[in-house]
């Protein structure tokens, strides 16, 4: 079975500037669009699969960068144990799928007609799809809690996050978490750097929970209204 993607411009405001006028409602309704759009792009089949090897050892590489920082900061030990304890298993965990790689609020956009479409596929790769949620906790829940819990949400057709997907997220974020927190340090912005690394553990609770503070299952709610 072979995939088509195909692009078209998409007239409209970026998701960063759309969402400053909406009430948390309304930016969680467009995150679940958003989520749905996620998921159609993850439904299709890659022709090839890529070594999952290679992000493996990129993934290691990140963790050498940060030791080799010696911040010591409170944490960094149960953060990088639950990495090394999460990397295996998420990483060959699920079957390929197309990934954005940047999925970050500019990166949509919302159209007149009040739909919502994914702009930018400049790094686009096969991998595991639950990848794209990398920077859901750095740099979308910052800016929009409700967006962030409506992707989420949208995503999973009953509103519901299936056993696993939780300790993917908390297992990219955590490496995304690193990655900026490296890149930062070598930038000369160290305080900047462990700022993003404290948010990181206080958000996942020390990593002793999988699920940031941040998340609500609206699902559960509802069902808890009813």
């Amino acid at each position: 079975t072979k995939s088509t993607l195909i692009l078209s411009f998409a007239p409209g405001v970026t998701m960063d500037i759309a969402l400053r006028d909406k009430s948390a409602e309304e930016q969680e309704k467009l995150g679940e669009k958003s989520g749905i759009l996620l998921q159609a792009m993850h439904s299709l089949i890659p022709e090839v699969r890529e070594d999952f090897g290679d992000w493996e050892m990129a993934f290691k590489k990140t963790i050498s960068d940060y030791i080799e920082l010696s911040l010591y900061l409170k944490g960094e030990k149960e953060l990088i144990s639950f990495i090394l304890a999460s990397m295996h298993k998420v990483v060959y965990d699920n079957s390929p799928a197309y990934v954005h790689g940047g999925i970050d609020l500019p990166n949509f956009v919302w159209e007149p007609n009040g739909n919502v479409c994914l702009v930018d596929f400049t790094d686009i790769r096969v991998f595991d799809p639950y990848y794209d949620f990398a920077l859901v906790e750095s740099r979308i829940a910052p800016v929009s809690p409700a967006f962030a819990n409506g992707i989420i949400s949208g995503y999973f057709k009953n509103g519901i996050p299936p056993i696993g997907f939780f300790t993917a997220f908390a297992f990219y974020s955590a490496m995304e978490g690193l990655r900026q927190t490296v890149e930062k340090c070598h930038a000369g912005k160290t305080a900047e750097g462990i700022a993003v690394f404290n948010k990181l553990l206080a958000d996942f609770s020390c990593f002793r929970s999988e699920k940031p503070i941040w998340y609500k299952n609206k699902a559960s709610e509802e069902k808890a209204v009813a």
